[in-house]
C-alpha cells in the first residue's frame, strides 16, 4: 500500500511478487535490486495490452484489494458448508502449494463441487500469454452441463447419496477431483 500511495507501482509488484509465490519461482529468490529494474523493463516494452486488456501495471494498485479479501475470510472454511450453488474449483498442477491445499480444504466443505486439474497450467493460465482457452473451455463445461438441484428445504448432499428418483447421481453432484490433459 506505502509503495502504490508513493507511485512505486514496479516497486509495489516486486514486494507482491516477493510476498506471493504465484509467478515463477526465481521471481521470489531473486534480489530486490535485480527484480525491481527486470520489472520495471517489462512494465515498459513487454506488457503491451491490446483491445480491452489490461496492463499489469494497472492491475498492481489491486493487488491490495485480494489481500483484504485474504485477510478477511481467514478462518472461515467451515462457512462454505452453507454455499448452496454448484462451484467449480480449478487448480493446474503447477500452481503453488498453498493454492492447491486451499482447493483441498474448499472441496472438503463445499456440497456441491466439481474439481479439475489442469494438467501443466498454473494459477497464471487465465493471462493471455498462458492458456485461456483451457480455462474459458472447462467454465464453459461447467456452465452448460446439466445441474442437479437440491430439493427445497433440503440440506447440503456433501457426500450423502442423493435421494431415489431425483436423477441425479453422486457424480453429477460431487464430480470429485478429474485432471485434463488439453
Amino acid at each position: 500500500d506505502r509503495e502504490i500511495a508513493q507511485g512505486k507501482t514496479t516497486q509495489a509488484l516486486v514486494t507482491v511478487f516477493k510476498g506471493i509465490p504465484v509467478g515463477p519461482p526465481f521471481l521470489g529468490r531473486s534480489p530486490r535490486f535485480i527484480l525491481a529494474p527486470a520489472l520495471a523493463l517489462m512494465t515498459r516494452f513487454v506488457d503491451r495490452p491490446e483491445g480491452d486488456d489490461v496492463s499489469i501495471e494497472a492491475l498492481v494498485p489491486t493487488m491490495h484489494y485480494d489481500m483484504i479479501v485474504v485477510r478477511d475470510t481467514a478462518d472461515t472454511i467451515t462457512d462454505y458448508r452453507q454455499v448452496a450453488a454448484d462451484v467449480l474449483l480449478l487448480g493446474g498442477t503447477k500452481s503453488p502449494q498453498f493454492l492447491k491445499t486451499s482447493l483441498d480444504a474448499l472441496e472438503l466443505e463445499l456440497p456441491s463441487v466439481r474439481r479439475m486439474t489442469l494438467e501443466g497450467l498454473d494459477h497464471l493460465s487465465t493471462a493471455n500469454d498462458g492458456k485461456p482457452e483451457v480455462v474459458a473451455g472447462e467454465l464453459e463445461r461447467f456452465f452448460t452441463q446439466p445441474r442437479c438441484p437440491l430439493p427445497p428445504g433440503a440440506p447440503p448432499w456433501g457426500r450423502r447419496t442423493p435421494p431415489p428418483g431425483s436423477g441425479c447421481s453422486r457424480a453429477r453432484l460431487r464430480l470429485g477431483h478429474q485432471r485434463s490433459r488439453r
